[in-house]
C-alpha cells in the first residue's frame, strides 16, 4: 500500500518535473534576442542588380557562414549551406541535403554556374551540402582533407574535388584565395579528422571538424578575411591584411570576456580591418528566407558576445555590421550603451524601432531577397 503511494507520488514528481523543463526549454526557445540595434543597412543592397562594373565585387550573406562571391566574371561559395535541416532532425536522424531546397535557393540566386564551394571546415553546417551544390552548378569543392572525404562520400567525382593545405594561395579568376590555418571556437560538439570518405547520410557527429581554414581573398587591390569559426591560433593572421573581416560568432557568448577580447585582437586587429561584419548568428534550424532570425538563447546566447563586440568595435573606431535580422522590436536592455526607453512606432502593421544612442532602425532595411555587401573602387 505504501509503495504504490511512494510510486504514484514519485510518478507524478516526475511528470511535474519533466512539464516545468518543458515550460522553461519552451520559453528559453522562444526567447529570440534582438540583434537589431547593432544593425547597420549596406549603402547598395539590390539582390537582384545586375554587375555594369565588373570590377566592383559583391558580397552575399546568406546565413550561418556561407558567402556568395561575385564580380561579375567569376563566383564562388563558402559552405553553401542551404538544406538547414531543424533541430530534431539534427539531434535525431542521419542528415543528407535537401536537393530541392538547394535548387531553390539557387535559382532564387540566379546562380547557374559556380567556379568553387569552399567549407572553411567540415562540420554539417559548413560542409554537407557542398557536393550537391558543386553537382548542380559544375563547381569544385575545396577544402581540407575532411571536407574532401565528404565529397567523396557523396559520391564527387575526383576532378571536382581539390584538398587545399595551410598556407596555400590559389586564383580563381580575379580571386587569389590564401587559406590559413585557425581552430574552432572552444566547445567543438565533433572534434576530430575525417579519415575516409563520408556517406550519406550521416548523423551530425560523424561531420568532424578536420582542419580550420581562414581564408583571405585578394581582389583588385581590395582584400576580404572570412573567418568562419570563433577560434584563433595566436599570431597566425599577423602577417596578413584585410579591409573587412566577416567574423563567425557562433559559441562566442558563451566565452568569457578576455576570450572575446583576445578573439577580436588575433583576428580583426591583427589584420587591421576597419569594417567588421557578424556571421553565424542566425538560427540555423530555420529555412533561410527573407529575414534571417537570430539563434534562440538555449541554443546560442549571443547577448555577451556583443556587448564586448561593440565596446572593442567604438575602442578601435570598426565598423561593426549585421544584416539579414528578422525585424523585432528592440528592446532596451540589448544595447549596452542606452539603458533608457527608446521610441517605438508603427508603420504600414510593422513595428519598427529606434536606439537612441546606436541611431539604427529596423524597418524597411531588409527590403532585398538577401543582404548585399559591395566593394567599390576607390
Amino acid at each position: 500500500m505504501w509503495m504504490r503511494r511512494f510510486l504514484i507520488i514519485g510518478a507524478v514528481v516526475v511528470v511535474a518535473v519533466a512539464i516545468s523543463v518543458a515550460l522553461w526549454a519552451g520559453q528559453r526557445l522562444a526567447d529570440v534576442p534582438s540583434l537589431d540595434v547593432h544593425t547597420v543597412p549596406f549603402p547598395e543592397s539590390d539582390a537582384g542588380l545586375v554587375l555594369a562594373d565588373p570590377s566592383r565585387l559583391r558580397i552575399t550573406f546568406l546565413g550561418a557562414t556561407t558567402l556568395l562571391f561575385d564580380d561579375g566574371e567569376t563566383a564562388f561559395l563558402t559552405d553553401g549551406f542551404f538544406s538547414r535541416p531543424s533541430f530534431s532532425e539534427v539531434v535525431l536522424s542521419p542528415l543528407e541535403p535537401d536537393i530541392e531546397e538547394i535548387a531553390r535557393v539557387l535559382e532564387r540566386l540566379g546562380v547557374e554556374r559556380l567556379e568553387a564551394v569552399i567549407p572553411l571546415h567540415a562540420h554539417y553546417d559548413h560542409a554537407m551540402d557542398a557536393s550537391s551544390v558543386a553537382e548542380l552548378t559544375e563547381a569544385r569543392v575545396i577544402g581540407s582533407e575532411s571536407v574532401t572525404n565528404v565529397a567523396r562520400g557523396h559520391p564527387l567525382p575526383e576532378r571536382q574535388i581539390q584538398l587545399i593545405e595551410d598556407g596555400e594561395t590559389i586564383a580563381l579568376g580575379r580571386f587569389r584565395l590564401t587559406f590559413i590555418e585557425s581552430l574552432h571556437a572552444p566547445g567543438d560538439r565533433a572534434p576530430g579528422v575525417i579519415t575516409e570518405p563520408l556517406k550519406s547520410p550521416s548523423h551530425a557527429t560523424r561531420f568532424r571538424t578536420g582542419t580550420v581554414y581562414s581564408m583571405l581573398v585578394e581582389h583588385e587591390g581590395r582584400r576580404v578575411l572570412v573567418h568562419s569559426s570563433a577560434g584563433f591560433l595566436p599570431g597566425n593572421l599577423a602577417d596578413h591584411q584585410a579591409d573587412v573581416v566577416y567574423l563567425s560568432i557562433g559559441d562566442l557568448g558563451t566565452q568569457g570576456a578576455s576570450y572575446r577580447e583576445a578573439y577580436w585582437d588575433e583576428v580583426v586587429a591583427a589584420v587591421g580591418a576597419r569594417r567588421v561584419v557578424l556571421t553565424h548568428w542566425d538560427n540555423l534550424f530555420l529555412r533561410l528566407d527573407d529575414r534571417l532570425q537570430p539563434a534562440p538563447r538555449l541554443y546560442q546566447d549571443h547577448k555577451p558576445a556583443m556587448e564586448s563586440l561593440y565596446a572593442l568595435k567604438l575602442r578601435d573606431g570598426v565598423e561593426l555590421r549585421l544584416r539579414g535580422c528578422s525585424s523585432r522590436p528592440i528592446r532596451s536592455s540589448a544595447c549596452p550603451t542606452n539603458r533608457r526607453r527608446m521610441r517605438t512606432k508603427t508603420t504600414s502593421n510593422r513595428s519598427a524601432s529606434r536606439c537612441r544612442t546606436c541611431a539604427t532602425a529596423n524597418s524597411g532595411w531588409a527590403t532585398t531577397p538577401w543582404p548585399i555587401h559591395r566593394l567599390t573602387s576607390r
